[in-house]
């Protein structure tokens, strides 16, 4: 624009000093002159208008946002490749700063506390959710302005509600994708297979598919449990589950879930399952006492589970050694439904994990951004968090991640399973809670993996298991508060 005025300012100097009679000039040289004038006014105002609705078309000209992000996290890196698009468009440069998790919390809740406002976006998960409660603003208003109803908005989304909502209990927590939960495969070929189908009729009295609870689950891996070259030997394992640290306890924590104890602690923040809960207790050992049965008395699984965790175990599957695997198994859908792994041993379906209590919950983990409460850029974030959040990013990320991506929306994640970019079981789980996280949850989780081996190869027994758990997370929750 100044560039602009200078070139008027002098065309007006020069038409002047021509009126004025300086130079010998004809009337025609004048006429000529004007008309040149002239054209250049009007040039300028032409793009003196394009500049105003360049302007107008990116309102956020100049702004940058500050967004953490975890360091060279596959699920998100797929988006980063178009953040040009997303300047181009808004005119909002977008400044990642990328760095571990621990590194990204601490950062984080630097900002939050001394309120200084540098980060505009954060990178949440769930479990540090609390901690952000306070420092994030309402996104309400921004989805009504939007034309959006709140609860319109909420139920759209493939996430637990519990997770959504900051201070006031307002919706203050945007989804980064879906929801991703434990879950089951099963191999198509064998539970298709027409003679399989009629022998497990015949010894178990109902259809052979996808186990709902945990009845049918032992049912199934007794079924398909089978030494293949007669040699004495299992070649085939009905069921494969990790034993081993945080993968090998989490099997646990998920059917404290589904049998519908579902927390970890009473109103008063003592243990739910201590021995002022004995039916808590008890049913907590008996399914301890199932996952060591499976091992040792149904022989349904081999004994080298208790040292691996999902990792390990899923060698195993691919190799055809199971009929059904059950843990974070999305981990691995790339590589099942890829045409090697179909060519060896077909394809992998999957399915919801089984209950224990018929429609109790199961819990989930999903990942946040929110929007800095102290940030100057607010606007800006939000247009941010559309585009991030958009059919056409959520399906695009699901297209090109070379992890799994789940889209937030309902609509897309069901796109998503039907062109094969993600298991079905993570859209198809009626009832997915989140953990509520606490620093007492912290101490719970801890406590409960580091006694699940022991119980798993037989060191305690299951009631010692449940036992032990719950004095050592009642102790360290008092030592944690004194």
């Amino acid at each position: 624009m100044k560039k602009i005025s200078r070139v008027l300012i002098l065309l007006v100097v020069v038409t002047l000093v021509v009126s004025l009679g300086i130079g010998c000039k004809t009337s025609t040289a004048k006429t000529t002159e004007a008309a040149e004038t002239t054209a250049v006014e009007t040039t300028s105002e032409v793009q003196t208008t394009a500049t105003a609705e360049t302007t107008e078309n990116k309102p956020f000209e100049g702004v940058t946002l500050n967004v953490v992000n975890m360091l060279d996290w596959a699920i998100t890196k797929p988006i980063w490749t178009r953040l040009n698009e997303f300047e181009e468009k808004t005119g909002i440069k977008v400044k990642l700063n990328e760095m571990p998790y621990d590194e990204m919390l601490e950062k984080s809740m630097l900002d939050i506390n001394s309120h200084t406002g540098t980060i505009d976006i954060f990178m949440i998960n769930e479990s540090s959710l609390p901690l952000y409660k306070s420092g994030v603003v309402s996104l309400e208003d921004f989805i009504k302005n939007e034309g959006t109803n709140v609860d319109e908005w909420v139920n759209n989304l493939n996430a637990p509600k519990s997770g959504l909502y900051g201070e006031g209990d307002k919706v203050s927590f945007n989804p980064i994708f879906g929801t991703m939960t434990q879950s089951g495969y099963y191999r198509k070929d064998l539970f298709e297979d027409p003679a399989e189908k009629e022998a497990f009729k015949k010894q178990y009295g109902y259809e052979l598919a996808a186990p709902t609870n945990m009845d049918q689950l032992l049912d199934i891996s007794r079924f398909f449990t089978r030494d293949t070259n007669n040699d004495g030997t299992t070649d085939l394992w009905g069921l494969l589950m990790p034993g081993k640290g945080g993968h090998g306890a989490s099997i646990f924590e998920q059917e404290i879930w589904t049998s519908n104890v579902a927390t970890y602690f009473d109103k008063d923040g003592k243990c739910i399952f201590n021995s002022e809960h004995p039916e808590n207790r008890d049913l907590l050992a008996k399914i301890a006492q199932y996952h060591v049965d499976l091992i040792y008395k149904y022989k349904v699984m081999p004994t080298d589970v208790v040292g691996m965790e999902f990792a390990e175990l899923s060698e195993l599957w691919l190799a055809g050694k199971a009929a059904m695997v059950l843990s974070w198994v999305h981990d691995i859908w790339g590589t099942v439904k890829s045409q090697e792994t179909i060519d060896k041993i077909g394809e992998s379906i999957s399915f919801v994990y089984p209950r224990w209590v018929e429609g109790a919950p199961t819990w989930g983990g999903i990942w946040f951004w929110g929007i800095n409460k102290d940030s100057k850029n607010q606007e800006a974030a939000w247009e941010f968090l559309k585009w991030i959040s958009s059919d056409e990013i959520q399906r695009w990320t699901a297209e090109n991640t070379p992890s799994i991506f789940v889209p937030i929306s309902k609509e897309n994640a069901k796109w998503a399973v039907e062109n094969k970019l993600m298991p079905s079981a993570l859209y198809e789980d009626p009832n997915v809670v989140l953990m509520d996280f606490t620093p007492e949850l912290t101490i719970a989780r801890n406590v409960v993996t580091q006694y699940w081996g022991q119980c798993l190869s037989q060191q305690i027994t299951p009631e010692q298991y449940i036992n032990t758990c719950a004095k050592e997370i009642d102790d360290q929750v008092a030592a944690e508060k004194k």
